[in-house]
C-alpha cells in the first residue's frame, strides 16, 4: 500500500487538500497529516481533506496520548468516519520532545498511555462505554479503526508489534533499521496477524525537498537515543541523479533488506503538493530493482 506523509509545515487547508488530491491521483492507498499543536489543527484538516477525496485513506499521522485526552480523540476518530466512511486510520505515537519541553508532559510512562488509547479505542469500537464506572457512552458509532503506531524506544516498540495494525518506521536510521524490526517482530510472534511494517525512510528526490528532509532527519535524530544519533548517515545522490539519496539508509544495507524475506510490506513517501506525484511514480522503478518487489506490491519509496 502506498503512503504519504503530509509534513509540509503548518499546511494551509488548501495545501493539504490539494496534496491529499495528488496522493489519491497518483494511487496512494492513505494520506496522514501531523498533529502539531503549534500548526493548524489537524481533525479540522483532516474533514476538508475528508470532502475532497473519495478513495484515499486519511488520519492523523501522528497523534499522542498526551495533548488530547483519549475520549476526545475517539469521537475525533468517530465523527471523521462519518465524512469519510471507511477510509480512516488513526496514527499513534508517543509525541515528540516538544511535549515534554513545551507542553511540560512527561513522556515516560509513553507505552503505558498508547497502548491504554488503543485499548480504549478497540472497546468502543465493540460498543462499549468511554467509562465502565460511569457508563458514558459515544453517542455516535465507532467503526473499525486501522491503528498505525510509531516509536523508537524499545518498549514502544514492544507496544507496536502487540497492539497495531501497521507500525510505522519513521525516518529510523540504517545503525537502528535492524533492531527496531527484530524488537516489533519478536513481540508480534503470537500473533494470528502481525502487523505491517511501514518503512519512510526520508529520501531526497531533487533539490526542493532537502531543506524539509534536513528539518525532519535533525528532528528525528534529536527525539533518538543517544547511540541511534550517533549512527545517523545521510547518503548523497549517485553522479548522475538517477539514485535518490536516502537520509540514514546506506545503499548496501537497503540492497540487503531487500533480499530479507522481513522487508516492510509499505513505504512511505515525503513530499509537497507540487512533488508528491513525482516522487510516487518514482516509487515503480525502485520497486523493480528491489528483488522482493515480485512478492511485495506495496513497497514503495
Amino acid at each position: 500500500m502506498v503512503g504519504v506523509i503530509g509534513h509540509v509545515a503548518n499546511p494551509t487547508p488548501t495545501q493539504s487538500v490539494e496534496l491529499a488530491r495528488n496522493a489519491e491521483r497518483a494511487g496512494a492507498g492513505w494520506i496522514g497529516f501531523a498533529d502539531a499543536f503549534w500548526w493548524r489543527d489537524v481533525w479540522m484538516t483532516l474533514l476538508r481533506v475528508a470532502d475532497a477525496t473519495s478513495t484515499i485513506e486519511i488520519g492523523p499521522a501522528m497523534t499522542n496520548p498526551y495533548l488530547r485526552h483519549p475520549f476526545h480523540t475517539v469521537s475525533a476518530l468517530a465523527t471523521l468516519q462519518e465524512a469519510a466512511p471507511g477510509r480512516v486510520f488513526a496514527g499513534i505515537t508517543a509525541g515528540g520532545s516538544e511535549v515534554s519541553a513545551a507542553a511540560g508532559r512527561s513522556r515516560r510512562d509513553a507505552p503505558e498511555r498508547v497502548r491504554a488509547l488503543v485499548d480504549l479505542i478497540r472497546r468502543v469500537e465493540d460498543g462499549s462505554p468511554l467509562d465502565d464506572e460511569s457508563g458514558r457512552g459515544l453517542d455516535l458509532d465507532l467503526g473499525p479503526v486501522p491503528l498505525l503506531i510509531a516509536g523508537r524506544g524499545s518498549e514502544m516498540l514492544r507496544v507496536a508489534g502487540s497492539v497495531a495494525d501497521r507500525v510505522l518506521l519513521w525516518a529510523i536510521p540504517d545503525s537502528d533499521l535492524e533492531r527496531t524490526v527484530d524488537v516489533i517482530m519478536s513481540e508480534a510472534s503470537g500473533r494470528e496477524r502481525p502487523p505491517q511494517l511501514v518503512w519512510a525512510p526520508l529520501i531526497e528526490h531533487d533539490e526542493t525537498s532537502r531543506r524539509s528532509i534536513m528539518q525532519v532527519a535533525v528532528y528525528a535524530s534529536l527525539n533518538s537515543r543517544r547511540d541511534v544519533r550517533a549512527g545517523w548517515v545521510s547518503m548523497t545522490s549517485s553522479s548522475d541523479g538517477s539514485e535518490p539519496n536516502w537520509c540514514g539508509v546506506a545503499p548496501r544495507r537497503r540492497r540487503r533488506w531487500c533480499r530479507r524475506r522481513r522487508w516492510p510490506t509499505s513505504w512511505s513517501a515525503m513530499g509537497t503538493p507540487n512533488t508528491s506525484r513525482r516522487v510516487l511514480a518514482r516509487s515503480a522503478s525502485t520497486r523493480s530493482r528491489c528483488p522482493a518487489s515480485a512478492s511485495n506490491p506495496s513497497a514503495i519509496t
